[in-house]
């Protein structure tokens, strides 16, 4: 009988939806878990040569290894969700392994041989909160179509897209909101993914989260908003950017609206993203500082921002 668990490699280049990757039934999956989580530690210590091998084909992006490797689990159902400590130490099943690593082939493998999709590693985090930390788009959207949990939050309350926010991987951010996830979750310390992108400094990540209705004025449970956390990280520019754009927004209610902060319509804004962007030394700061300071005073804003 013909095992569909393994496929050929053009299959495996195909889009998911095509080849009829649907979610496993919930009691199945919760039975891999539970089932997975109970071996954890005898795994972590000697994993089997099944599991080594196909740990280092992910790692190689090894299709038909992992392949292969599939064929010589004795327990498939269960092994494909264990969670084995390698170089990161780190529990680590293989599928987030694929997903950090940018194995998008090998990690579709993976899901339609039975892996979980949701599955959680040692650090709580999900196959899609590890590829967009790791800017992976591929993955990310490999994983979107899956059908994932696409705002599972991990053991610090934070959601892939806190993932993508705090690594700066403004695009996996996008594919993420694009996706209609909550622009604003709360982690643990009520930080949303803009006090984080912030806190990194990451003005593409700032404004696409503004783009897509994060709320500047939130504050986290020390009271401060994502500019003040910016300043207190000395990332002068994001600062700058995110006074900017408060401004606009207390002078015309409303804007800048997704398409002026995202396409250029308002110029002005725009150039002010492209100087915070670029602003690498003293002198490109100084300028972007002018900018922003003419931009309040032009907005009456002064009183409230200077």
């Amino acid at each position: 009988m013909h095992d569909h668990r393994f496929l050929s490699l053009r299959q495996c280049l195909q889009p998911l939806q095509p080849l009829g990757l649907t979610k496993p039934p919930q009691c199945r999956r919760q039975q891999l878990r539970t089932t997975a989580g109970a071996g954890e530690a005898g795994a972590a210590g000697s994993p089997s040569s099944g599991l080594d091998a196909l740990h280092d084909a992910v790692e190689r992006g090894d299709l038909r290894g992992v392949q292969a490797a599939i064929e010589q689990l004795q327990h498939p159902e269960q092994e494909l969700d264990t969670l084995v400590v390698r170089g990161n130490g780190i529990p680590q099943a293989a599928i987030h392994r694929a997903a950090q690593g940018g194995k998008e082939t090998c990690m579709k493998v993976l899901m339609l041989s039975g892996a979980d999709r949701d599955l959680r590693d040692g650090a709580g985090r999900t196959p899609i909160a590890l590829a967009a930390a790791a800017g992976q788009e591929e993955c990310v959207e490999v994983l979107l179509s899956g059908g994932v949990d696409k705002s599972a939050a991990d053991a610090q309350q934070r959601t892939p897209l806190h993932a993508a926010a705090a690594a700066g991987q403004e695009r996996c951010a996008r594919q993420l909101l694009n996706a209609r996830v909550a622009a604003d979750p709360r982690d643990c310390n009520t930080q949303t993914p803009l006090h984080l992108a912030a806190t990194v400094g990451s003005v593409p990540c700032v404004r696409a989260l503004l783009a897509y209705g994060a709320d500047a004025a939130a504050t986290d449970s020390a009271g401060s908003t994502a500019r003040a956390l910016a300043a207190l990280s000395g990332h002068r520019a994001a600062e700058l950017y995110l006074l900017a754009v408060e401004s606009t927004a207390a002078a015309s209610p409303g804007h800048p609206t997704r398409a002026e902060l995202l396409a250029g319509q308002d110029q002005q804004l725009d150039g002010i993203y492209r100087l915070a962007c670029s602003a690498k030394d003293e002198a490109a700061q100084q300028e972007l500082e002018r900018e922003v300071r003419q931009l309040v005073q032009q907005q009456g804003q002064a009183g409230r921002f200077l």
